[in-house]
């Protein structure tokens, strides 16, 4: 079960973000890392998908149509999302369990590395040029990572915050 956002969201802002870069394919996945990075003080940022819903796909989009440019639209959306989360992130985990990345994928995996910013991922990338730039890496390991950002990043803009504010419940 995957938290409110609400009810976390200002501890959030003092977590170290791990933007989730893979196809929506793979978006239970996603969700599963986010519970999991949850739970150790890691904000992952889930992309957002254009949902529909199978059973009626005018449900939650009424003027879904399921025509080619409805589809192109959708997938602009779901790079939109899949890019601003890698901007607000330290760092990017790319969600393949197959091995396999599409080329939206690439795009932002690029965005990511030209923003200066570390990428990893669960299996080898087989795209020349991207191969030994990104790192494989298992989902504990991204973990240990995220927590060294949140002693050196993390923890001494909370604590100014504190000493700032008073507030001492985040």
């Amino acid at each position: 079960m995957i938290p409110d956002l609400t009810e976390n969201a200002r501890k959030r802002v003092f977590w170290p973000k791990v933007a989730l870069i893979g196809s929506l394919r793979f978006y239970q996945e996603m969700r599963n890392l986010y519970e999991e990075f949850g739970k150790e003080g890691i904000d992952a940022l889930v992309p957002w998908p254009h949902y529909r819903d199978p059973e009626d796909a005018t449900k939650y989009d009424p003027m879904w149509s399921g025509s080619e440019e409805h589809i192109a639209i959708a997938r602009k959306q779901e790079l939109e999302t899949q890019l601003l989360g890698s901007r607000a992130s330290d760092l990017a985990y790319v969600v393949n369990p197959d091995g396999l990345i599409e080329d939206r994928d690439a795009v932002v995996i690029g965005f990511t590395l030209q923003a200066g910013k570390d990428a990893y991922c669960m299996k080898r990338i087989p795209v020349r040029g991207l191969a030994n730039k990104i790192h494989v890496k298992t989902p504990q390991e991204i973990i240990e990572i995220a927590r060294g950002l949140k002693e050196t990043k993390y923890r001494p803009l909370l604590e100014d915050f504190r000493r700032r504010t008073g507030e001492h419940d985040l």
